[in-house]
């Protein structure tokens, strides 16, 4: 019977017995039949089987969810260490270009860029160098046209008085301004033929329409120079200041690709770890309190049932029996009172065409 019923698990179902009581978490099963034993064994592997499966189908899914993040860790770090090499490449690229990026000092907040500050450093001495030249240029002309040049004239010019590559022509200025002194004090004891102040208007001369405008003349060569490697350096500084805002903006870019790639990476990476311990500590969300026992009594008994059953099926069928031959030998007794009718009739039927038979064979034999 237990073996009958374990190859058909909907007889198991139809036997087995649930109760669940209303806003408890306690389900009490129980399973009915013939073998005690055998149903208490049973019961045990069929609720053991369920929590197995329960659990390995909870664990399947925390393990695939964990598989999930697993595979999009492992993405999300490619994508970090492509997106940290690009901008280290980028970096590498500009490090000799100028960038906005400022340097702090100990003690001051902010600092302006050294790139800005050359920039503009440069392009004020540039303006400064241009406005002396042209101021010395503008005294060089006035010479040629007969006008003196004069040591005051000349040292109005601000980049004459440092600029150390005007020492020669500083030195010219001062030569001439100590001959003209040395020349009115001449001619304050001597008139010009003496010989001593023709010397010194000589040597004044010279110096006025020789040494200086060469000095000067040099002097404005060599601040044209530095004009125009000062010009060549501040286009060159002004072309990689235009291109400071664009290289800004693409390291902002790849610095923010950076910071997002490994916001997401730490972020599944907690929860990778988290499905991870999760997956090591899943228990099931069923579990067994108390196994199927074998009862000390029986829950049913069926055999008053059966004997109850039996005694009235054989009564029903003992009855259908005597109700049966009863009708059987009603009709029996009619047919035994009226067979001699029925074979005198068969009697009588069969003679009379015998007769006939044998007439007309005696017929025949005659005409033969």
């Amino acid at each position: 019977m237990c073996k009958h019923l374990a190859k058909r698990p909907s007889a198991l179902i139809k036997r087995l017995g649930l109760k669940l009581e209303s806003g408890s978490n306690f389900l009490f099963l129980s399973l009915t039949g013939p073998s005690a034993g055998r149903l208490a064994t049973t019961l045990n592997a069929w609720v053991e089987q369920f929590v197995a499966v329960a659990t390995a189908l909870k664990k399947k899914n925390v393990a695939s969810v964990a598989g999930i993040l697993e595979g999009q860790l492992d993405y999300t770090a490619r994508a970090l260490q492509d997106a940290e090499s690009a901008l280290e490449s980028f970096r590498v690229r500009t490090v000799t270009e100028p960038s906005e990026r400022q340097t702090v000092q100990p003690g001051i907040e902010m600092t302006t860029s050294p790139v800005f500050a050359n920039f503009f450093r440069d392009k004020v001495l540039a303006d400064s160098y241009q406005r002396d030249r042209e101021a010395l240029e503008r005294i060089l002309a006035e010479s040629k046209q007969g006008s003196v040049i004069t040591r005051e004239a000349v040292l109005s010019v601000p980049m004459v008085n440092a600029d150390p590559a005007a020492e020669d022509l500083r030195k010219f200025l001062g030569e001439q301004a100590e001959r003209e002194f040395s020349l009115r004090r001449l001619r304050e004891s001597y008139t010009d033929e003496f010989q001593k102040v023709k010397d010194e208007q000589a040597a004044l001369s010279a110096l006025r329409s020789q040494s200086v405008p060469m000095a000067l003349d040099a002097y404005i060569n060599q601040l044209k120079l530095r004009e125009r490697n000062l010009t060549a350096t501040i286009d060159r500084s002004s072309k990689d200041l235009r291109g400071i805002p664009s290289r800004t903006i693409e390291e902002q870019r790849l610095k923010r690709q950076v910071e997002m790639s490994a916001a997401l990476y730490q972020s599944l990476s907690l929860k990778t770890a988290e499905a991870k311990l999760a997956d090591a500590a899943t228990v099931p969300d069923v579990r067994i309190l108390d196994p199927a026992v074998v009862p000390s009594k029986q829950t049913r008994n069926t055999k008053p049932v059966i004997i109850l059953g039996a005694t009235g099926a054989a009564l029903g069928f003992a009855l259908f029996l005597a109700i049966v031959l009863d009708q059987l030998d009603k009709a029996l007794t009619v047919t035994l009172s009226r067979l001699p009718t029925i074979l005198a009739c068969l009697c009588w039927e069969w003679c009379p065409s015998s007769t006939a038979r044998g007439a007309s064979a005696a017929a025949d034999r005659r005409r033969r």
